[in-house]
């Protein structure tokens, strides 16, 4: 298994956004597959260091994140899955504040 992080940016000056993937796949599977929705674990609203990723076991991934404030008091969104696509990797996820 192989644990892919992406960052998707765009937007420009007036819409600008930003988003953080993590995908589990196949070590045979192509990297494009990363980018398909269905082997996403995490996705969220970038921070400056993004995403974390530790293997603890071959079936087992930690993914640590930051959870950013902004002024008005709201937080990040971030969708959590707490296995991969084959159901044969339990993830388990730890955020924190800046």
């Amino acid at each position: 298994m192989v644990a892919v992080i992406i960052r998707r940016e765009g937007g420009q000056f007036l819409a600008p956004y930003c988003s953080d993937t993590v995908a589990i796949l196949q070590a045979t599977d192509s990297r494009a597959h990363a980018l398909d929705d269905g082997y996403a674990v995490f996705t969220g609203d970038c921070s400056r260091s993004g995403p974390a990723v530790a293997w603890k076991t071959s079936h087992n991934l930690q993914i640590d994140f930051q959870i950013a404030w902004s002024a008005d008091g709201e937080t990040d969104t971030f969708s959590l899955k707490n296995q991969d696509r084959s159901a044969s990797v339990k993830v388990s996820f730890s955020g924190r504040e800046p």
